[in-house]
């Protein structure tokens, strides 16, 4: 019988050639007409159509002479659509009994080496009933079936055909909330994960305005876990009764206040001169300072001189380098609230001597340490803390042979000492100068003067010292 007034999936495939596909729709006479783009070569093919009708999933295949561009080709024989095999069948029925209609069903093929080798979908009738055909190899599959306002159910490595199949499906219940985040913290930044004992967890993220509905939740004691992307936990809710049926409204998530536990770093960042450097990929390192997890490594983008990192560490180092010429080690507590990082403050040590020519391995070099007792804002740091902040306040003379310069972490008042010797090793060094400074709060460059003795600096290295 002629099938007009059918959507139609068609796929034209050849050998050794990429298979064009389209949806088309049969007129009321039956007819149907497919008008190809130009194809690469007239080769023969192979014209596979396929159509849902009332019975269920129906096929074609016709094989067609060469195309030609420009040729009109017309099937002298019409198409015979033929019901493909029966590959499930059964019911969808909830808890009592009663039917479930417009339940999605599908069925997933597997192939020997467990792998999807075919999807079929369908839904169920009124009274419940579904059948799923399609042509596949032998074997076996999974059966899948969905309802609104019920729990999800598969039954995997069925034997196909599966018929006969009666599939029960429990009552859901759901989970609502909303999350207390720091001010411009971004919600897309967390992961939230449901997990209950027998059950799959499930992965979601909160809405732009921190809000939450999870449906089709299997009745039971869940717990939720929210995480800064999806590996890093910082809170944890246990106790969430999910009912069948119903819907949980936890006092606890209205809301969950998560504004101790997360927050974002705001740096700044900029070059030389005070200038926002507009572009920069950054590679971040944060590390717990307590416990034994690993440091995470990020690849971000900062833009227009500023680097938002949300985190979950209540205590973190962050090291970040923005290219081979800024580099930046920092370590910053806080309680949950966002951070701002001080300007990014910068100093420079001018000699006012010149020095005598260093041998290869040796270096005019200069470190900082804080003074005791420290002030103003390093007092939020400890001793230890800014030693090894101030690892990277460590510089080598310029080639110039009379000034030096680099970032600084904090302002307040600092040892300075001068070495001669193996870059950034002590032992290896000679103290030739030692001075206390202070770095005032502002971002621009501030300029240290002073002068070494060249006598002492050429008696150490048994050269002579160079004119002044």
């Amino acid at each position: 019988a002629p099938a007009p007034q059918q959507r139609l999936r068609a796929t034209l495939a050849a050998p050794a050639a990429k298979a064009l596909a389209a949806a088309l729709r049969s007129d009321a006479s039956a007819r149907v007409e497919w008008a190809l783009a130009p194809l690469s070569a007239p080769a023969a093919r192979e014209l596979h159509v396929v159509c849902d009708l009332p019975g269920g999933r129906a096929s074609a295949r016709v094989a067609l002479p060469p195309l030609q561009a420009g040729a009109l080709l017309e099937l002298t024989t019409p198409l015979r659509l033929e019901l493909e095999p029966l590959l499930a069948s059964g019911w969808v029925r909830d808890e009592t009994g009663a039917a479930l209609r417009s339940a999605r069903v599908r069925v997933q093929v597997d192939s020997e080496g467990g792998e999807p080798a075919g999807r079929f979908e369908t839904r169920s009738d009124a009274d419940g009933r579904f059948e799923l055909r399609g042509r596949t190899q032998a074997g076996t599959g999974s059966l899948l079936a969905r309802a609104d306002g019920h729990v999800e159910r598969k039954d995997a490595q069925l034997a196909l055909p599966a018929l006969d199949q009666s599939l029960e499906l429990r009552r859901a219940g759901a989970l609502r909330g909303k999350l207390a985040l720091p001010d411009e913290f971004p919600p897309e930044a967390l992961t939230l994960e449901l997990t209950c004992a027998g059950e799959a967890p499930r992965r979601f993220q909160p809405a732009q305005d921190g809000t939450f509905v999870q449906r089709g939740l299997p009745p039971g004691r869940w717990s939720l876990q929210a995480s800064v992307g999806r590996e890093w936990p910082c809170a944890e809710l246990a106790g969430l009764e999910i009912s069948a049926g119903g819907l949980c409204e936890d006092p606890r998530l209205l809301p969950w206040d998560l504004r101790r536990r997360i927050g974002q770093i705001e740096v700044e960042l900029v070059d030389a001169e005070g200038a926002p450097v507009p572009l920069a990929r950054v590679s971040v390192l944060d590390r717990p300072a307590e416990g034994d997890r690993a440091a995470r490594r990020r690849d971000l983008l900062a833009r227009d001189g500023w680097l938002r990192i949300p985190t979950s560490y209540t205590s973190i180092d962050v090291e970040f380098h923005a290219d081979a010429k800024r580099a930046r080690r920092e370590r910053f507590l806080f309680d949950g609230a966002r951070i701002e990082l001080p300007a990014a403050l910068r100093a420079r040590v001018e000699l006012g001597s010149a020095v005598p020519a260093l041998a290869k391995g040796q270096a005019l070099w200069i470190a900082l340490a804080p003074a005791r007792p420290a002030q103003g804002e390093l007092a939020q740091f400890t001793r230890a803390e800014l030693e090894r902040t101030l690892l990277a306040a460590r510089a080598r003379i310029g080639r110039n042979g009379r000034s030096a310069s680099f970032p600084m972490p904090a302002a307040g008042r600092y040892a300075l000492r001068v070495y001669v010797g193996e870059f950034k090793n002590t032992k290896r060094s000679r103290l030739v100068l030692q001075r206390e400074v202070e770095l005032a709060g502002q971002s621009d460059t501030q300029v240290w003067r002073m002068r070494v003795d060249a006598q002492r600096v050429a008696a150490w290295l048994g050269r002579p010292a160079a004119p002044r």
